[in-house]
């Protein structure tokens, strides 16, 4: 019998310590995957992790939490990171094992102050600098010098202070020094020297910034490390942008975009987007630049969210760690307990002392426990009040603002006046609109100035923009007396310009309107026309003509001494003239949730062209309300028609 038992003993021991090295293969797979292929490195993460917990091997269980946390890391997704880096923290203190306390101090001082902009947190990382230093682990001490001189990075591009410049340049000098020391160090060599190029970016010297990206480059190839050589080329693209190479900027950005697509690394996806957004701009491809300037706010919020929507005090607080320390105690008390079981009977009844006072800890706890969440339900419901009260407070201001929009828009009953046969569809996307409508008719009554434009935007920033171009076309119309439209629009681009400090290559705000604008005499049956991206479309015998607009908006980007086009139209008798902002034709809807499309509009108003005004209203709303179906309005729209 004696012989069985020890042969088994034997055998258990064996596979113990097979499982052993498993774990440590596993965490090593998932390193090695890390930065490349999330979903495999996190599959064998958790493989390692359950299998360390089923062996009871706590050093095992704290490896698998950091690696954890790394994976998370590398994809962006932050709430997990830190989730797994606290517990790792937790498990590496009760056990006071200070190589995973350090690390972790490191790893949540990362997430708090560069990635949730946290500076006053910076403790973190000294702490794990000190703990290293005990340990002289010179490597770990290498990497915290580079996490601090990116958190002074961090805080030098929000502050622009000397002294946080300074400190960033020293700390990543002393990475490089530290580097130097060993031939294995080169990838955190070329990490600080992208570092020290994206800190004198900062200070608008991109030629040193070139300068230093390219040295990191330089070292990686020999590496062929994806992680950082993507990182590198990455800020090289913005790089370029500020020297004004476009071209190169763009093929960088691209290449680092199909990187992150392939790779689901939404840091470089975001900063790539926003490298392109205002390359295309700097070229006056505006179209593509709103559209990646979309997709990049889209992710940006979404990066944000997760990283701003928990912080370390209310990690300490969750139940799930509780219970995860509860789990962790259970396991060691189940494995003391198995080794006691051929101790003497004193053994025994200290156990149960040792049973009735971590009953006594638990009962403590639950109890506090307790306590923390009728307090945490107090303070939320105070929360929920004050965002009640101010969510009534924004509504109520945004309803205010319509009235003064509303004030500012003319009155339709003057325009039905002059003109029987006319309708105005007017439909905000939200409740004040960055379209307007504007007409201004003569004081002799025989002609009329009409305006259908569409400002940068929509909501309060558009209805701000909106009031601007309405004021301003009053101005230059009732004032001045300017009746010609092409003469209007180069003042109208010239004011909005001058109003809102357009007169640098540095500004910051590039807004400005898609507008057209028509000088209608009904009387001779003439119309002349101006616009800025907005084409006139004239339905005669059941024909579309089409008038191509100047293909420059009112402000922003626009030259001062931009002339747009005037055209000169004979109209005829029962012609049917229409005005429109791009709202009607980009709703999303019908049966594929697809654009209307222009082509489609034409269509629409050649079947209208025919009807009394009244009816031609009547069906513009009831086609952009069937075509929307269950979707959401996406732009505000605005439609102008006058049958001669």
């Amino acid at each position: 019998m004696s012989i069985i038992f020890l042969t088994q003993n034997v055998n258990a021991q064996s596979n113990k310590q097979k499982d052993t090295l498993l774990v440590q293969s596993l965490i090593d797979s998932t390193r090695k995957y890390n930065d490349f292929n999330f979903k495999k490195a996190l599959y064998f993460g958790d493989s390692a992790l359950k299998l360390a917990k089923r062996i009871n091997q706590t050093y095992g269980i704290i490896k698998a939490y950091g690696v954890l946390g790394d994976n998370y890391w590398f994809h962006s997704d932050y709430i997990n990171a830190q989730k797994y880096y606290f517990r790792c923290y937790k498990l590496s203190d009760s056990m006071n094992y200070k190589g995973g306390i350090a690390n972790s101090l490191y790893n949540i001082g990362w997430i708090v102050c560069i990635q949730q902009h946290n500076y006053g947190e910076i403790h973190y990382l000294y702490d794990a600098n000190r703990i290293y230093g005990e340990l002289r682990d010179t490597s770990a001490i290498k990497n915290v010098f580079g996490a601090i001189g990116s958190c002074y990075s961090d805080k030098f591009k929000y502050g622009k202070s000397k002294n946080d410049f300074d400190s960033a340049l020293k700390y990543f000098n002393m990475t490089i020094e530290i580097g130097k020391k060993n031939k294995q160090w080169k990838r955190s060599i070329a990490v600080a020297y992208d570092n020290l190029g994206d800190l004198f970016s900062i200070t608008s010297d991109y030629k040193s910034a070139v300068f230093y990206t390219d040295k990191a480059l330089e070292i990686m190839k020999t590496l062929k490390d994806s992680t950082v050589i993507i990182n590198c080329i990455n800020n090289k693209a913005s790089y370029y942008l500020y020297l004004k190479n476009v071209n190169e900027a763009i093929k960088l950005a691209k290449y680092v975009y199909a990187y992150s697509i392939r790779n689901d690394s939404r840091e470089h996806q975001k900063s790539s987007i926003l490298t392109l957004a205002n390359s295309y701009s700097k070229m006056g491809e505006y179209e593509k630049a709103f559209k990646a300037l979309n997709e990049y706010l889209n992710l940006k919020e979404e990066t944000d969210r997760e990283a701003y929507s928990n912080d370390l005090q209310q990690m300490q607080n969750t139940e799930e760690i509780n219970k995860r320390e509860t789990d962790l105690k259970q396991i060691r008390q189940q494995s003391e307990i198995q080794e006691l079981k051929n101790k003497r009977k004193s053994i025994y009844i200290s156990i149960l002392i040792g049973i009735g006072i971590v009953i006594l800890v638990f009962a403590y706890l639950a109890f506090r426990q307790s306590k923390i969440r009728q307090l945490t339900n107090l303070r939320l419901k105070e929360q929920n009040k004050v965002i009640s009260e101010k969510k009534l407070e924004i509504e109520q201001s945004i309803e205010y603002a319509k009235g003064i929009q509303t004030a500012f828009l003319p009155e339709k009953d003057k325009l039905d006046s002059f003109l029987k046969h006319n309708f105005i569809f007017y439909k905000p996307k939200d409740v004040v609109s960055g379209d307007f409508y504007w007409y201004l008719i003569a004081d002799d009554k025989k002609d009329i100035l009409l305006a259908c434009a569409d400002c940068t935007g929509h909501g309060v920033p558009g209805a701000l923009m909106s009031m601007i171009g309405i004021n301003t076309l009053q101005q230059l119309s009732a004032e001045r007396k300017i009746k010609s439209p092409s003469t209007i629009l180069k003042y109208l681009n010239n004011e909005i310009k001058n109003s809102l400090k357009q007169n640098s290559d540095q500004t910051i705000r590039h807004d400005g309107m898609d507008i057209g604008l028509a000088h209608f005499d009904p009387i001779n049956l003439k119309l002349k026309y101006s616009a800025a991206n907005r084409p006139l479309y004239i339905v005669r015998d059941k024909e579309v003509m089409e008038y191509r607009a100047t293909k420059y908006a009112i402000g922003g980007f626009t030259n001062y001494d931009q002339v747009f086009e005037e055209i000169e139209i004979d109209l005829k008798k029962g012609d049917f003239i229409c005005m429109t902002t791009d709202g009607y034709a980009d709703q999303f809807g019908g049966s594929n949730g697809k654009k209307f499309m222009t082509k489609n509009f034409k269509k629409l108003i050649v079947t209208i062209s025919s009807l009394k005004s009244l009816e031609q209203l009547s069906e513009l709303e009831k086609v952009f309300s069937q075509w929307k179906g269950n979707y959401n309005q996406v732009d505000d729209v605005c439609v102008i028609g006058i049958n001669v």
